[in-house]
């Protein structure tokens, strides 16, 4: 499997249909926090920073972002950005905006991004300085749709008509992973996306009601395109002639979460045993279609673009391995007095990358368009 950079753009101007697993539940930024209302919110509110192809931050209509001490951030805005209505961005509206998320009347989604937060302020015209509560490394990382987006102040208020930035920033790429296995991210595109710089001016979505039904909308020609492709799909659309699977690195992991600590989990041996009797390259296989690399991480290497190479390998090399190995996994359980107890999992038949599910595996996420 080879990984992509990015997607093709489209090869003239027209209207392009894309697919996506289902329907949004809402479009209120403070809240979107899946990937049917995020497809739709980054095509119209941009944020403060954005992710690159290749995972780093780089500005968005913050044009310079600062770190004059551990607990100071300063954002110097774009000057000349203008809202759908014409409106000019100020200092203002970001303001207004990043309060939304932390207001508690809100319940935003993106709450815990700004837990360390003491203040959002205008300092200039064209300038916000956030103030944090202590040091917080992971504060920076935050700063893109939809927790940093930006829509005017009015947009929010109740009765108003709701308007946004113009400028697109892509949807961050999904992978996932899993102390079992790291996916990555899927994107399918039609045989008329060849990569030449013709851009689609107008796109339409559409929600199949089932993953079967949205394949087939692909094949047929009904939709152009797509992100986050189910598994289960990647051959016959690999295979069909008429477009191409697209995956790019993922940023997720696939895992299994203990919820009772009261039964035969709740010993450290037991847990340790389940994870090296875990088959994670057969889950990779199986439930993600070849598209991913086992791990014992909680996150993937892409989560971490920012960091030296020396860093990368340093935090991951140390980790504990992946391998299976089910007679160590059967002295573990000897030990813990665990023999012949029974465990009850929990799953979804949402798709076969959840269906069977594994703890610490991580598979790329594929991506159609």
């Amino acid at each position: 499997m080879r990984l992509s950079a990015s997607t093709p753009r489209p090869a003239a101007d027209r209207l392009l249909h894309l697919g996506r697993l289902r329907g949004a539940a809402h479009l209120d930024y403070t809240a979107a926090f899946d990937y049917p209302q995020n497809t739709i919110l980054s095509n119209v509110c941009e944020s403060l920073m954005r992710w690159t192809p290749g995972l780093t931050m780089e500005p968005g209509l913050a044009r310079k972002a600062s770190n004059p001490d551990p607990t100071t951030w300063v954002y110097d805005l774009r000057a000349g950005v203008r809202f759908h209505d014409g409106k000019v961005m100020s200092a203002d509206d970001v303001v207004y905006s990043l309060g939304r998320q932390r207001d508690p009347d809100n319940a935003a989604a993106w709450a815990q991004t700004f837990q360390n937060v003491s203040s959002i302020r205008k300092t200039g015209p064209l300038q916000v300085t956030v103030k944090l509560k202590k040091p917080d490394s992971q504060f920076p990382s935050t700063w893109r749709p939809p927790p940093a987006s930006s829509p005017p102040r009015r947009a929010s208020r109740p009765q108003a008509r709701t308007t946004a930035p113009p400028a697109a920033s892509p949807v961050p790429a999904r992978s996932s992973s899993a102390p079992g296995a790291r996916a990555s991210r899927s994107s399918w595109t039609a045989s008329t996306a060849t990569g030449d710089e013709g851009q689609g001016e107008e796109g339409r979505l559409q929600d199949p009601d089932r993953p079967s039904a949205r394949t087939n909308a692909m094949l047929s020609g009904e939709i152009d395109g797509g992100y986050l492709i189910p598994t289960e799909s990647y051959g016959r659309l690999r295979d069909s002639g008429v477009g191409t699977l697209f995956f790019g690195e993922g940023l997720s992991t696939v895992n299994i979460n203990v919820t009772n600590m009261h039964g035969p989990l709740g010993d450290l041996r037991v847990r340790k045993a389940l994870s090296l009797a875990l088959d994670r390259s057969g889950f990779v296989r199986a439930g993600l279609g070849g598209a991913g690399t086992v791990t014992t991480s909680l996150t993937t290497r892409a989560i971490w673009a920012g960091a030296s190479e020396q860093t990368r390998q340093a935090a991951f090399g140390a980790l504990p391995p992946a391998a299976q190995d089910i007679e160590k996994a059967k002295s573990l359980i000897k030990e813990a007095g665990a023999t012949g107890k029974t465990l009850t999992v929990a799953t979804s038949s949402i798709g076969q990358d959840v269906s069977c599910s594994p703890p610490r595996s991580r598979p790329p996420a594929p991506r159609s368009g």
